[in-house]
């Protein structure tokens, strides 16, 4: 008995490991493919920033969710939606840092995509 609680812990302990690596991998991809747009949007002023930034959440979070979920090789769903809710998290608090309205249409739905996408790449990296 003692033996499979270990195993538990350790399978969570490894979990939440992978959890993070994922999470980070994508923040850093959120960060990169934003400084590259923001690139984009000096260069040329007709492009909807709104649009584009909540896009870009959702793949960061679709690329957090599957990097979790292959390294962690089970648990898909799971691994995927929590990589989105931290990195909404994140951006969430970037968005408090920097004032304003925050609680806005856009924020449902970034935070919905954000979901959908991180479910979505958990459960592609597991099967």
């Amino acid at each position: 008995m003692k033996k499979s609680r270990e195993t538990s812990d350790s399978t969570f302990a490894k979990c939440l490991k992978y959890l993070v690596i994922g999470c980070i991998a994508g923040l850093f991809l959120c960060a990169a493919l934003l400084a590259i747009c923001a690139f984009v949007f000096v260069l040329v002023k007709t492009i909807p920033t709104q649009a584009v930034s909540i896009g870009i959440s959702a793949l960061s979070a679709m690329f957090a969710g599957f990097l979790s979920a292959k390294l962690c090789h089970s648990k898909g769903l799971i691994m995927g939606l929590f990589s989105g809710l931290i990195l909404f998290a994140c951006v969430l608090i970037s968005a408090f840092s920097t004032g304003g309205n925050v609680f806005t249409v856009s924020t449902a739905m970034r935070f919905l995509l954000m979901m959908i996408g991180g479910a979505f790449g958990g459960v592609l990296a597991v099967n």
